[in-house]
């Protein structure tokens, strides 16, 4: 009797509170309506094209070829870098791939170069190298945290590679040549969110540019290599 007791008690408590409900909707004008709300999707899934411009150092590697009936070895001080992309996101902000096509340069002056057993630096060195190069580029964003999303990714390109006054003072210049070879290059940084349309950039990146055909003044053949270890920051913007 007691349990039956408590179940009516329970019964008529739960019609009376669904009783107010109803009367309440009434006083608003409209029947009770209980659905989901919609969520917002974030500012970012809805703008997956992006353009952004990325700058910082670079620490080109030495270059060799043969000149003079020698051979030659440059090291260089310390260059820059810079260049624009713009890349459409096919996650919309979100973990997953973008894709990016990008217009970079980088150029370093001669620190040191090696000749006939002989080394010349500083005012007795002179030129610099420097390279143009275009890469279609893919990259992952992986999931970490709210406002920050590291990135990896690989890009393949052509490159102009300019090799410019390459010589000693007072001696006349031994290479000055340029030519046009397959580039790559590995990349990995992070984008932080600064508004939901713009984000600062941070990364590393290794540039190679492989098999350049070069001629020295004397006429001499080369193919030479190089690469190059670049430190970044840049921003992006959505539209």
């Amino acid at each position: 009797m007691r349990a039956f007791k408590f179940l009516l008690v329970a019964a008529v408590g739960t019609a009376a509170s669904c009783a107010a409900v109803a009367a309440r909707a009434a006083d608003l004008g409209g029947d009770p309506v209980f659905e989901d709300q919609a969520i917002p999707l974030p500012q970012a899934y809805l703008r997956p094209w992006y353009v952004g411009v990325r700058g910082g150092a670079s620490w080109l590697g030495d270059t060799n070829y043969d000149a003079l009936g020698g051979n030659v070895d440059n090291s260089y001080d310390t260059g820059y870098f810079f260049g624009g992309m713009v890349g459409y996101d096919f996650n919309g902000g979100g973990p997953g791939f973008r894709a990016e096509a990008e217009l970079a340069y980088l150029q370093a002056d001669i620190d040191t170069q090696r000749l006939g057993g002989k080394t010349f630096n500083g005012a007795g060195a002179t030129g610099d190298t420097s390279v143009l190069a275009g890469f279609a580029s893919l990259y992952y964003d992986l999931p970490f945290s709210s406002g920050i999303t590291p990135f990896v990714g690989a890009g393949i390109g052509l490159a102009n590679v300019d090799l410019e006054d390459h010589g000693v003072k007072g001696a006349g210049t031994f290479m000055e040549d340029s030519a046009n070879a397959f580039a790559w290059h590995l990349t990995a940084g992070a984008d932080i969110a600064m508004t939901d349309q713009a984000s600062l950039e941070l990364g590393y990146r290794y540039l190679a540019v492989e098999g350049v055909d070069l001629i020295s003044v004397d006429g001499t053949g080369n193919t030479v290599d190089l690469n190059s270890h670049l430190l970044f920051a840049g921003v992006k913007y959505r539209f």
